[in-house]
């Protein structure tokens, strides 16, 4: 059976490499490489988190935002879009961008 995680958002199913031996039940990091994450794709994905748009500055080039998602845990990511703050948004996490830390 693949690899699933427990998280504040419901259960992710990490596809990259793995740090560590992983038991059942035991308590992980999650890493979550930035590369592997796309904004409300409609693609069918195991992995996608509802999320709000807490800011979005503009840096010249392109946009910081930072996004809350359950459980109050915030992600800082650099887009292309200008994202309004208080906007829905659904973080589809790809499986390879996601590492299981010990």
């Amino acid at each position: 059976a693949p690899l699933q995680v427990r998280t504040d958002c419901g259960i992710l199913f990490p596809g990259g490499s793995s740090l560590a031996q992983v038991i059942p039940g035991q308590r992980v990091t999650l890493l979550v490489q930035p590369t592997g994450v796309s904004f409300n794709s409609d693609r069918e994905s195991l992995n996608k988190i509802n999320g709000r748009v807490i800011s979005s500055v503009f840096r010249g080039t392109h946009y910081q935002l930072t996004i809350q998602v359950c459980g109050g845990l915030e992600f800082s990511f650099i887009s292309g879009n200008p994202n309004k703050a208080g906007e829905k948004i659904i973080l589809d996490l790809s499986p390879a961008s996601l590492m299981v830390l010990a």
